[in-house]
Order: C-alpha cells, then sequence, then structure tokens
C-alpha cells in the first residue's frame, strides 16, 4: 500500500498556486526596493539615463519584442504618458532585443514617452524580474512604492498612478 506523504501534497498544491497567481500578473508593495545603479543608452534620442537618478515620480515599464501583453499595453502606458506630463515621467526599459528591433516596435506602436535598452538584461537581474511585462512606479527618491507583473490594464495604471502620486488622469 503507497501511503502519500500530507506535507508533499500540500508543497505541490502550494507550488501550483503560486505558479496560477504569478501568471496572471499583480501588484505588490516595492518597500525597501531602489532604482538600480545602472546607466542605459536612450533608445529613442541620443545620450543615457542613469535609473538611480531619476529625481520625480516615475513609471518604469520593463518590455520586449516578444511579449504579446508588452505589446498590448505599450499604446495603453503611451496615452496615459501623455495625460500626466509633467506630473509624473513615463519610461519604457526594453530587455534583450536588439536596437533595430525594440526601435522598430516603437515607431510600429508610435509610442512617443522615454525609451532606454537594456540589451543584456542587466535590470531584469538586479531587480530579479521574472516575469514580463513589469512595471515599477518610482518615487522622487528613487524608492520603488510598487511592482507590478504581468499586462497593466489602463484603468489600473490610472489608478495606481492616483493612489501612489496623487495623480487624476482623465
Amino acid at each position: 500500500m503507497t501511503r502519500h506523504r500530507p506535507s508533499l501534497r500540500l508543497a505541490l498544491l502550494a507550488l501550483t498556486l503560486g505558479l496560477a497567481v504569478s501568471a496572471c500578473g499583480g501588484g505588490e508593495d516595492g518597500s525597501g526596493e531602489t532604482m538600480p545603479d545602472l546607466t542605459l543608452a536612450r533608445l529613442d534620442a541620443d545620450g543615457e539615463l542613469a535609473l538611480d537618478e531619476l529625481g520625480e515620480p516615475a513609471v518604469v515599464n520593463l518590455w520586449a519584442n516578444w511579449c504579446v501583453p508588452c505589446r498590448a499595453e505599450l499604446p495603453e502606458f503611451d496615452t496615459v504618458a501623455s495625460e500626466v506630463e509633467g506630473e509624473v515621467r513615463f519610461i519604457g526599459v526594453n530587455i534583450g532585443d536588439p536596437p533595430d528591433v525594440a526601435l522598430g516596435l516603437i515607431e510600429e506602436l508610435d509610442i512617443g514617452f522615454e525609451q532606454v535598452l537594456d540589451t543584456s538584461s542587466d535590470v531584469s537581474a538586479e531587480l530579479d524580474v521574472t516575469s514580463m511585462p513589469t512595471t515599477l512606479f518610482v518615487d522622487a527618491d528613487g524608492s520603488i512604492v510598487e511592482r507590478y507583473s504581468g499586462r497593466l490594464m489602463e484603468a489600473d495604471l490610472r489608478a495606481i498612478l492616483e493612489e501612489r502620486f496623487g495623480v487624476v488622469t482623465g
């Protein structure tokens, strides 16, 4: 007769539920995290951007060309970014794509907010990002006040901007 250990079954159930929740995406408090000391090349202009020196509230969206949810949310982020210009800075961080591929998607989707390129995926490694897209809400001091994994719907983006930064959109 085979006996199953309850602890093994519980561990497998917990693992399965954890994977299901992470696949759906969601927000979490970024308490204690700060933006990494990394400088990235601007994709849409000359120069570089130091991620740890933003100096204003920011939405930092990590995306990749191959990521279907990233492609879906970029235009919505662009709409909101244009509405809150001067109050909250929006920055897209392309993770791992060659510059021409990343720029091609930005041009195809007609995205106007600031873009930088992380060809070696250093940002993902520094911040332990395991899914795309991931969106970071960063205060003026460089502290990550919220992290959202998965596709962020426009209405939820607006709600987080109001909750975290007091910015009303629309």
